[in-house]
């Protein structure tokens, strides 16, 4: 038998992601300072649905 595993999401990722976390609609935009975890964040969103989705393609741009 398989036990799950519960993590809690505002411990990982931060209390003021929660609309960046919850957002339905096509595009995502992170915005905040130097040091404000936005990449772990969009990475960590990314994997989480790359892993909910497993037929569904994943395309990443950033402009530097």
């Amino acid at each position: 038998m398989r036990k799950s595993l519960r993590i809690s999401l505002p411990e990982k990722i931060g209390k003021g992601y929660k609309t960046f976390w919850n957002f339905k609609g096509r595009y995502r935009v992170c915005k905040g300072s130097r040091g404000s975890k936005k990449s772990t964040t969009t990475a960590q969103n990314i994997i989480y649905n790359m892993m909910k989705y497993p037929l569904a393609n994943t395309l990443v741009v950033r402009k530097v």
